[in-house]
């Protein structure tokens, strides 16, 4: 009986997971200061690695508040995709989006 009870709120808890899981599994950014433009902007170059449920999804960033400016270049690419049956269907891809910034002073920045 008790095996039983632990087997059942082991189910409940993995199908609550399943059910608030949103296309957005996880990711990283790194920010980088790469010097300055002739005009005396700064450069800086934003790279991200984001794991999604398909192909079709990916993040762009721009500039919410505080030294703005928008990307000069952005190039988004696949990196790796996969689909696993052992447990239940699923497919995950993962992106990587590197984008190239000039700011105009060295002035905090809010990108989202």
């Amino acid at each position: 009986m008790m095996a039983s009870k632990e087997l059942l709120l082991l189910q409940l808890l993995l199908l609550t997971s399943l059910v608030s899981a949103s296309h957005h599994w996880g990711g990283s950014m790194n920010v980088a200061f790469k010097g300055r433009n002739p005009d005396g902007s700064f450069k800086l170059s934003i790279r991200a690695r984001d794991t999604y449920d398909t192909c079709d999804n990916h993040h762009s960033w721009y500039c919410y508040s505080g030294n703005c400016s928008s990307a000069s270049s952005r190039q988004i690419s696949q990196i790796d995709s996969s689909t696993n049956t052992q447990f239940y269907k699923s497919r995950w891809c993962e992106t990587e989006n590197i984008e190239s910034w000039s700011l105009p002073t060295d002035k905090p920045v809010q990108f989202r």
